[in-house]
């Protein structure tokens, strides 16, 4: 399928791209102000700043990923996404897969992202949570101030801080065993 000939895909382009060179001034670019990213069963919309510090966590485990565009309909940009990231890979993960929906605005900006998981974590929602749990008894033990900057009330703090803290946290306790 030809998608060359509409602008909105040329711009999900550049995001993608920026993304995959972790650069997020260039991620910025791309977003509308008024940007919203959603995710699929989640009822909440995360504003354009708080994409940018959660995407930081892509660039914190050395996210990288490949993708397939499925199609583009009435303004709709489509995509499949497969990601791999240290963090998956310490914790012996698969890979994230997802499918993600853009919108962009009259001024060539992306206006909304839509995320839903497939695959593994789609099927199994509290995987990460279950892979993860080890390693929390051990930093609890080792490591509870490190492990209180990065993980609150069972959340992953995600940000590029807390993803390069949580690599080297779990690179600590992966060479514990």
């Amino acid at each position: 399928m030809d998608l060359s000939d509409n602008n909105s895909v040329e711009i999900v382009q550049g995001y993608l791209d920026a993304l995959q060179q972790h650069d997020l001034n260039a991620v910025a670019e791309t977003l509308a102000q008024d940007c919203e990213m959603t995710f699929a069963g989640v009822d909440f919309k995360i504003p354009k700043k708080q994409i940018l510090i959660s995407l930081g966590w892509d660039v914190g485990t050395n996210g990288r990923f490949s993708y397939e565009w499925i199609t583009k309909q009435n303004g709709i940009i489509v995509i499949t996404l497969k990601e791999h990231n240290s963090f998956l890979d310490i914790l012996h993960l698969p890979p994230l897969q997802a499918e993600m929906k853009f919108t962009v605005n009259d001024s060539k900006l992306i206006k909304t992202i839509l995320y839903t998981p497939k695959g593994a974590m789609a099927e199994d929602p509290k995987l990460v949570q279950r892979a993860l749990q080890p390693a929390v008894k051990w930093a609890q033990e080792h490591a509870a101030e490190r492990l209180n900057t990065i993980y609150s009330d069972g959340q992953i703090i995600y940000n590029e801080k807390s993803a390069r803290e949580w690599c080297l946290l779990l690179k600590e306790w992966r060479a514990s065993q």
